[in-house]
């Protein structure tokens, strides 16, 4: 990689400062991990890749910022404690929950740790067929307090779908969204857990067939909160989210309990069938819809017969319900089940979990 730049503004107005420096002076003066469009080739200088100037973004920490998070963690895991022991809840993991968010915080307040999270979702969607888009972090500019990544250039989704007159565009995008999303959370073991509208664009990119079209694609921005599973609880999650999508409720509640690291179980029949009854009842609704109340229910028959339910479980469950929203609002006829199956028997297949 070939890194050239200009000269570019100090703090003091003058130009005799790189374009590290710049960015170094940002991380004094801004607040937080805020973001940044910094076209250097205008004004603050060129970022030069092999030949080719670039736009980029920058995204820096705010001083400070590190004590504010750590008060607040230790906050929510004396709430979490006080749930769990003085409650009675412990079996909804909330404490786990809480620290596993405290580590993924952590985490985002180095941002050399997002440029890896970027590079390796990069790596996941290598294939152009997945028309999923990745900005790529830039070696040699990244430190703990400053990314400097590609910068995207598209519509925030919600705001390009409202102005979409092409139906059948947008059901190929909420398609290819879709498949991205269960590929995450079935094959990858690496989930991109911020996928809010904000954090996803439609950009558009020359033809792969090099015909002179520009066709749309999904940009995913932000990857600073990701889950990243070991391959047991990969194995345990895609089991249970599997036998839900297969409508197989017993054995979900099965599944529920091989994974539960607590093993007072009260009655684990009943616990099953309780399961059992929450599917039955999806059947006759539409499942991610009303995801919410079944996991509502599943927590209620965790703590009933003492069900540890695993934290990282019910953050895959929040992805697929992020997933569902994203995809609805683009195609509200898409089949979330149908288009799981396939990549479900790829799971199956890998782990030899599903009947």
């Amino acid at each position: 990689m070939d890194l050239k730049h200009r000269r570019c503004p100090s703090a003091d107005g003058s130009h005799g400062q790189s374009a590290k420096h710049w960015a170094g002076f940002l991380v004094r003066t801004k607040y937080k991990a805020k973001c940044y469009r910094s076209p250097l080739s205008k004004h603050t200088g060129t970022l030069s890749v092999e030949g080719k100037q670039e736009s980029v973004a920058v995204k820096v920490l705010h001083p400070g910022v590190e004590n504010k998070v750590a008060v607040d963690m230790s906050i929510m895991l004396a709430v979490g404690s006080f749930v769990e022991n003085t409650l009675g809840l412990k079996y909804l993991s909330v404490r786990d929950y809480v620290e596993s968010f405290a580590t993924v915080m952590a985490q985002q307040l180095d941002l050399r740790i997002e440029a890896r999270n970027l590079d390796i979702l990069h790596y996941n969607f290598r294939d152009p067929r997945s028309s999923i888009v990745v900005p790529r972090p830039f070696e040699g500019f990244v430190t703990d307090r400053v990314l400097v990544e590609q910068f995207i250039d598209g519509v925030p989704i919600l705001k390009w779908s409202a102005a979409q007159e092409d139906e059948g565009c947008k059901q190929r995008i909420a398609k290819k969204g879709l498949d991205a999303a269960l590929q995450m959370i079935f094959m990858d073991k690496f989930l991109h857990l911020d996928m809010h509208a904000g954090n996803i664009l439609i950009t558009h990119v020359d033809s792969p067939d090099k015909g002179s079209n520009k066709v749309p694609m999904i940009a995913l921005l932000d990857a600073g909160l990701v889950l990243e599973l070991t391959s047991d609880d990969h194995r345990h999650s895609v089991g249970i989210l599997g036998a839900f999508f297969n409508r197989e409720g017993y054995q979900a509640g099965e599944r529920m309990l091989d994974a539960s690291k607590l093993k007072n179980v009260h009655d684990a029949d009943a616990f099953c069938r309780g399961v059992a009854d929450v599917v039955e009842a999806s059947m006759h609704q539409d499942f991610f819809s009303h995801m919410g109340e079944y996991v509502s229910q599943l927590c209620q028959l965790a703590c009933h017969h003492r069900v540890k339910i695993e934290h990282k479980f019910l953050s895959m469950c929040l992805a697929v319900k992020l997933t569902e929203g994203m995809v609805l609002e683009l195609d509200p006829s898409i089949d979330i089940i149908s288009s799981g199956i396939p990549i479900l028997t790829s799971a199956s297949l890998k782990y030899a979990t599903f009947g």
